[in-house]
């Protein structure tokens, strides 16, 4: 039997306006599609009541970001009060950042995990839930694993004052700063924007109180617009921040913030609200939809409803709403305000500003329109170009028409030149008067055919295809619009190609090329009076897959477009190519790197048109292969868009580790299939390959922290895996040649070819890589990982005893020591190293300020001995550290919490100069770098994080390596060197 459901609407109001009366506000609103259809959320009822606090009266300076924070659930009250003026923890300043990156349900599910491993005196309900957060932090990268082992520590007095975390310490500005940056990282590495250095942190006088590894991350706050300093410009980096400041850095972050977490901020104002009541099945059920015109011109709606069923409970969707001091819901709302509104990936709006909307006139020539674009350009009354966007009910974009005095008129019968007046709302168009007043001089539109600078005179091909020549007096006035950008006034392409100039006020005639769009207002006598040009660009995205340099001013670049239809350019050594705001040479683009391409496109004739490229930027945040797996297919989930293997393996420098029973990952979006070189589908894979003798190899990229499938190959023959070696021979197809074997190997369409962390062609091999190939079947590879080769030789290590410096510019050492493999060299020569800013000092405590380097007062360095590793005459590091004779080598198989495990560990032996087993039963050892240590790789100082499972490293220590093993304890290294 079917249920009966009885429904009845009823429209109960329309802003109290006859929805059928003509209404000059927006008469269109109601009947326009409606672009994006948003909902309230059901937590904003309870966020309302909890972010209504006491202590924030409506006039506090912090009243609005406090209720975003709120709204966005990243701050919380006590019990009806925010206390705005208490200064902000570490513990709760985490807390803060950790749940604007939205992981406080991560946070308590920890805090839940670690409870019952805590003693009874831990188990204070008021702080257990600090634990979850703080280990969060950790997972994050915001504190450490020995910071979080001080967290644990129960008595305080333990901790070491000035070296250990205390969890209840005051947050300073600069630690804050830190923290917000990593973990916007965490979330999304490409929201941030790119500083070029240091250049931010110098409008404050107080920037070299920063704490110097805390530098890049206020550098990268300040140039991101998330902390700002004082008026009398100082940032203040060892103050303490209160929970106002708190909440209005967390508003600072804005579109940061909505990026990494899927959110948008929108804006327009409210056209319409439309009450409804609704029974169904016995609920009553009242909406509020809200008609929003955007910044775009469209249609947006807002519906928050409220349900009571027959027993009277209440279910809402609201929307947190601000307004002029009050935090309230939806009904708040009126016809005719301006609004901003938050609204995330699941549709639902989660927070809204509301104000007095901002009505304009604006009284200019009717120019053109774009009907796709639905953007109106005019000419102001100086002769400069304005665009705006028009809403969707003046315009149909399909037929070609708009309303102008209450009519419809088509595109063909366009008043061009004739006088204007808009009425805006918001900045949007939502009226069009004419004003009757005819065009004063003529104006030809064309494409340029011919242009001589010397006798001002220009040809170009009108719109009926006749050739007219033109020429110019010496006062001509040349504009460009850029109609690339209509849409954009304050320029998007200049922001992404910084050194190719678009300023509409700096051009002249000499920036004309053939095959522009120009328009041409004549004067009384018939010259040309002003030049209006269309420079006519595009930006396109691609992926370098191969470059060849022809000769020295000839490079050919064949790239791949996202729709997978490839081209090949030639390159202009005119060119201006850039990566992170620098500019480099063309020979610094890799295969595999990501493109924006700067292209001008020439109309030579109709029909014909001509593209060169202007400039290129390369995308400094590159999408790696993070890993390779390999196993055997288990099954595709198809629902869940999972591939699963089973006895899965993690390859390394060293080979497969890290063996797993079943793995499941993520299928890329672009993921492509190949069996036994051959190009092949899901589902041939599902059906055929799924077998204990085929192995499958995963190439995976991990986007926005998940991994996912690149590309999956089957391969049906035994493996070997080789050696890493040098390429000695290429033939340019992807055949190749490693130094110690004799035949060829051979490459196909699914070998996985990894080179410096890029995806890439096979034809990407090239003489002299080094690489570790994976075979599968006699001479085919099936993987080839194209690595650096280690050459630490670019530094050189110096010890020697400090003889005079000169502040913030160099210091002498009256002799030295020379590091060469293990022994140290006398040379009695006096030394010069230049030092600046980047120059790192490092004592028993960790990296120390450069300013503590000095020659005068009771903390003179003169006469103290340093390790000091230098390029080309530069201290890049200085280390206050024992001198370090005795050295181990050995590969890393296991890194955990700042300690390093190595096995095939071998002892330096200085009596025979040669390296020897360490113990002939067990040859492991583990080792720490000192804080006052580094680790040098490839001629640069890298972290401990950046060692990698099969790295050969030598450690050098002042302490005998054999009596720490036999002790237990870990070797303390200072200088390490990652040699292989």
């Amino acid at each position: 039997m079917k249920r009966l459901v009885s429904v009845i609407l009823i429209i109960i109001n329309i802003s109290t306006y006859n929805v059928f009366a003509a209404n000059d506000f927006d008469d269109t609103i109601l009947s326009d599609i409606v672009s994006n259809a948003y909902i309230g959320n059901i937590s904003a009822g309870a966020i309302i009541k909890n972010i209504n606090f006491t202590d924030i009266p409506a006039g506090h300076w912090a009243k609005e970001a406090i209720t975003r924070a709120g709204a966005l659930n990243i701050v919380k009250g006590y019990e009806k009060q925010y206390r705005p003026n208490e200064q902000v923890s570490n513990e709760e300043a985490l807390a803060f950042i950790i749940r604007a990156m939205g992981n406080e349900g991560v946070a308590q599910i920890e805090g839940e995990r670690i409870n019952p491993t805590l003693p009874e005196s831990s188990k204070d309900p008021a702080e257990v839930w600090a634990y979850g957060y703080l280990k969060t932090a950790q997972n994050m990268g915001l504190i450490t694993a020995a910071q979080y082992s001080d967290v644990l520590q129960i008595d305080t007095t333990l901790l070491a004052p000035g070296e250990s975390f205390y969890r209840k310490n005051k947050a300073t500005r600069e630690q804050v700063a830190e923290w917000i940056v990593k973990a916007i990282k965490y979330v999304d590495a490409t929201v941030l924007q790119e500083t070029r250095g240091q250049q931010y942190i110098y409008n404050y006088s107080d920037w070299k109180q920063i704490d110097a590894v805390k530098i890049p991350y206020v550098e990268s706050a300040i140039a991101n617009d998330i902390m700002k300093g004082d008026a009398q410009k100082m940032f203040k980096p060892k103050a303490y921040l209160t929970r106002a400041e708190m909440a209005q850095i967390m508003e600072n972050m804005d579109d940061v913030y909505y990026t990494a977490m899927k959110m948008e901020r929108k804006s327009g104002y409210i056209g319409e609200i439309v009450d409804e009541l609704e029974s169904r099945s016995g609920n009553n059920i009242s909406k509020r939809n809200i008609y929003i015109r955007n910044s775009e011109g469209g249609v947006d709606t807002i519906t928050a409803e409220s349900s009571k069923n027959l027993i009277n409970q209440i279910s809402d969707q609201q929307v947190v709403v601000y307004r002029g001091g009050k935090v309230q819901g939806v009904e708040e709302l009126k016809k005719e305000d301006k609004i901003e509104y938050i609204v995330n990936q699941n549709k639902e709006a989660v927070y809204i500003v509301a104000s007095e909307l901002e009505t304009d006139s604006m009284l200019g020539r009717f120019k053109t329109i774009d009907f796709d674009k639905g953007v109106l350009t005019m000419y102001k009354n100086d002769g400069s170009v304005v665009n705006y966007q028009i809403r969707e009910g003046l315009l149909n974009k399909i037929d070609k028409t708009i309303i102008i005095n209450g009519e419809i008129i088509n595109a063909n019968s366009m008043p061009f030149s004739t006088g204007m007046n808009l009425t805006l709302n918001n900045g949007i168009v939502n009226k069009i008067e004419s004003v009757g007043e005819e065009e004063q001089f003529q104006r030809i539109k064309g494409i340029v055919k011919e242009i001589d600078i010397n006798t001002k005179q220009i040809t170009i091909m009108d719109e009926k295809g006749n050739q007219l020549k033109k020429y110019w007096s010496s006062d001509l006035v040349v504009e460009k619009n850029n109609y690339y950008n209509i849409n954009d006034n304050t320029g998007y392409i200049d922001e992404i190609f910084a050194n190719y100039e678009y300023d509409d006020r700096d051009t002249d005639e000499k920036s004309i090329e053939i095959g522009d769009v120009v328009e041409l207002l004549m004067d009384e006598k018939g010259y040309i009076d002003k030049m209006s040009v269309s420079t006519n660009f595009v930006i396109r995205y691609a992926n370098v897959k191969q470059l060849n340099f022809v000769e020295l001013d000839n490079t050919k670049m064949l790239i791949q477009y996202e729709d997978y239809s490839n081209d090949l350019l030639d390159i202009s050594p005119h060119t201006y190519i850039s990566k992170k705001g620098k500019k480099i040479n063309i020979s610094d683009i890799i295969a595999g790197d990501w493109i924006k391409l700067l292209v001008k496109r020439s109309i030579l004739k109709p029909g014909q048109v001509t593209e060169s490229i202007k400039e290129i930027v390369v995308n400094g945040k590159e999408e790696y292969i993070t890993d390779i797996y390999k196993g055997q297919l288990a099954y595709v989930d198809k629902v869940q868009n999972q591939l699963v293997i089973n006895n899965a393996e993690t390859f390394y420098k060293n080979g497969w580790m890290d063996y797993k029973n079943l793995y499941k990952i993520k299928m890329g979006d672009n993921v492509s299939w190949h069996n036994n070189g051959e190009r092949v589908s899901l589902d041939y894979v599902d059906k055929f390959l799924k077998s204990d003798d085929i192995e499958v190899y995963v190439a995976i990229k991990k986007r926005f922290n998940e991994e996912q499938a690149e590309k999956v190959t089957f391969r049906t023959e035994k493996e070997k895996v080789l050696s890493t070696d040098n390429v000695n021979y290429v033939n340019g197809n992807g055949d190749f040649k490693v130094t110690y074997l004799a035949n060829n190997l051979t490459t196909d369409e699914g070998t996985i070819v990894r080179r410096y962390g890029r995806l890439v062609e096979p034809q990407n091999i090239t003489m002299l890589d080094y690489a570790k190939v994976v075979l599968n079947g006699e001479d085919k590879a099936a993987i080839v990982d194209i690595i650096e080769e280690i050459d630490n030789s670019r530094v050189q290590v110096f010890r020697g005893r400090i003889e005079g410096i000169e502040e913030n510019k160099n210091f002498n050492i009256s002799s030295s020591a020379s590091l060469q493999g293990v022994a140290w060299e006398y040379v009695p020569i006096e030394k010069q190293f230049n030092i600046d800013n980047k120059t790192r000092i490092y004592n028993e405590e960790g990296l120390t300020s450069l300013s503590t380097f000095i020659d005068y007062t009771d903390e003179s360095k003169l006469d103290n001995v340093y390790t000091i590793i230098a390029r080309n005459g530069k201290a890049e590091c200085l280390l206050d550290a024992p001198y370090s004779t005795e050295a181990v080598k050995g590969e890393i198989y296991k890194i955990q919490d700042g300690t390093i495990f190595l096995k095939d560990v071998k002892k330096y032996d200085s009596s025979s100069l040669s390296f020897a087993d360490i113990s002939r039963k067990d040859n492991t050892i583990q080792a720490k770098v000192a804080n006052n240590g580094v680790i040098i790789n490839n001629g640069k100082i890298i972290k401990v994080d950046e060692l990698k499972i099969g790295d050969i490293v030598k450690v050098m220590t002042n302490t005998n390596p054999s009596d720490v093993k036999n002790s237990g304890g870990v070797l303390r290294g200072y200088i390490m060197f990652v040699e292989k």
